[in-house]
C-alpha cells in the first residue's frame, strides 16, 4: 500500500496478524539493525523482546523509512494481534496504536 519494501527479509504480511500465530514476527528499523546487530544479515530469524513478548525479527524497514506518525521513530514494528500482549491493561501512559488498512 505504501511502496515500502524492505531492506532484508521481508515486511509483515496477513497471515502474521492473527491471534495464535504460529510465532509472533517483528520488522526493526534501519537504525535498530544498525545499532543493536551491526547490519549484520543474520538478523533474521533472532529473537528480541518487547515488554517481555519474544518476537522473531523477519525483516529490515528501508534506512529512510520511520513510520506514519512525524516526530516518531519506532525501532520495532509488530502485527496488531501482539497488542494485547504487550499493551497490559495496568500500564500508564502507554505509547498508543496505530492502524493502516487497505
Amino acid at each position: 500500500m505504501l511502496g515500502v519494501k524492505s531492506t532484508i527479509g521481508r515486511l509483515i504480511v496477513p497471515e502474521d496478524d492473527r491471534r495464535g500465530a504460529e510465532s509472533a514476527v517483528a520488522v526493526v528499523s534501519w537504525s535498530y539493525w544498525k545499532s543493536r546487530f551491526n547490519l549484520d544479515p543474520s538478523v533474521l530469524g533472532k529473537r528480541v523482546f518487547v515488554d517481555d513478548a519474544p518476537v522473531t525479527i523477519v525483516g529490515v524497514a528501508p534506512h529512510d523509512f520511520s513510520g506514519l506518525q512525524t516526530g516518531l521513530r519506532p525501532e520495532v514494528w509488530l502485527a496488531l494481534a501482539m497488542e494485547p500482549v504487550i499493551h497490559r491493561p495496568s500500564r500508564i501512559g502507554g505509547g498508543g496504536l496505530a492502524l493502516l488498512g487497505d
